[in-house]
């Protein structure tokens, strides 16, 4: 009978331990890629949770053509990222859907 009380112990602490790993956020690096849209001087950046609750928002400056790292911390599920590219000509927006499921590099192409 104590060997089961222990098997049954050990079972259900690494069930829990299973269960906070999989809650945990990850590291997750969003790369913008803005090379559509040369003339970009700012990237404003809103992430919501599926539900449309505001996580995060982040405003960048931009170099001609090239890629901005966002590196932030988030748990697995569905995001919705809301973005503006300003520029010279006037400001460009967009949204685009991610699944987090782990710690990912995820490269989303802006300005088309």
């Amino acid at each position: 009978m104590k060997r089961w009380a222990r098997l049954v112990a050990l079972a259900g602490a690494g069930l829990v331990g299973w269960f906070l790993l999989a809650a945990r956020p990850h590291d997750v690096v969003l790369v913008y890629d803005v090379a559509a849209a040369p003339d970009a001087t700012a990237l404003e950046v809103d992430v919501r949770s599926d539900a449309g609750a505001l996580l995060r928002h982040a405003r960048m400056s931009l170099h001609p053509g090239g890629q901005v790292r966002h590196p932030v911390r988030l748990r697995d599920g569905r995001y919705v990222l809301a973005w503006r590219l300003d520029r010279p000509s006037g400001w460009l927006a967009g949204e685009r859907t991610i699944d987090v499921g782990g710690d990912d590099t995820i490269v989303l192409p802006l300005g088309r």
